[in-house]
């Protein structure tokens, strides 16, 4: 059965006199258009949403943050092969606690400007691998638990730069992905690798290329990967780094 919905949207006009979309209620047939006058903000507007299908067209370039935006939906497919997401920086938490088949068009996602994707997928539930491998993450700071008990076949952002990450503690904590693909991101700047991998189902990583200089937190990185038989890692000089690894890598 398609999702069906009459109630009127809800908005909130902030501070600064934009408008944000706090739940999208007029949903017709699975298909919803997000209102040319929200703008800035569309934050937590389909938490909870059930259904076989939904849609969601956004042509604007105007939102900024995402936080939420699908979280804790169940859906066989997700559409959104007609959806901008030119100049957003946040996407915290956008797909977190959701279940979803099947996400299309996310391939397509321009996240040239996102600077937070913590918690993206956090316990979410994804039958059909996702294809990120085209994502721009030159300008993303925070991945902290992007992908934590994400429940997905294969996690591929064999190409993701991350130039500019800082933080990415807890990021594939209890994924049961047995293949992760992330050894080519720019570690340079990142100051925590805190139980990153722990209780994953990973099964080979290679993290060769890495070079963590400023991390001082290794604290369990690896913790209880129970299935991991290839490892390769980074060779650095961390002789003047302060280390805390009080629980063991």
């Amino acid at each position: 059965v398609l999702g069906l919905s009459i109630e009127p949207d809800m908005f909130e006009i902030l501070q600064d006199n934009t408008i944000r979309l706090t739940k999208a209620q007029t949903i017709i047939n699975g298909v919803y258009t997000i209102p040319p006058f929200v703008s800035a903000v569309a934050s937590e507007c389909f938490v909870g949403y059930r259904g076989d299908i939904l849609k969601v067209i956004n042509v604007q370039n105007n939102i900024k943050v995402m936080r939420g935006m699908f979280m804790s939906c169940y859906l066989s497919v997700l559409d959104l092969t007609q959806f901008s997401t030119q100049g957003v920086t946040d996407m915290t938490y956008m797909f977190g606690l959701s279940e979803i088949a099947e996400i299309r068009g996310i391939a397509h996602f321009d996240t040239s400007a996102v600077t937070s994707m913590s918690h993206l997928f956090n316990n979410a539930r994804v039958a059909k691998p996702l294809n990120l491998v085209s994502w721009n993450t030159d300008n993303v700071r925070d991945l902290s638990y992007a992908f934590q008990y994400m429940r997905a076949p294969v996690i591929d952002i064999s190409t993701w730069t991350t130039k500019n990450l800082q933080e990415c503690r807890g990021m594939f904590n209890g994924c049961d992905a047995s293949t992760i693909l992330c050894g080519s991101m720019n570690m340079t700047e990142v100051i925590s690798l805190c139980e990153m991998f722990s209780h994953s189902d990973v099964t080979e990583l290679d993290l060769s290329s890495w070079k963590p200089i400023h991390c001082v937190n290794f604290g369990n990185m690896f913790y209880y990967c129970t299935k991991l038989k290839t490892l390769r890692l980074f060779c650095a000089d961390l002789s003047d780094t302060t280390i805390n690894t009080a629980n063991g890598i």
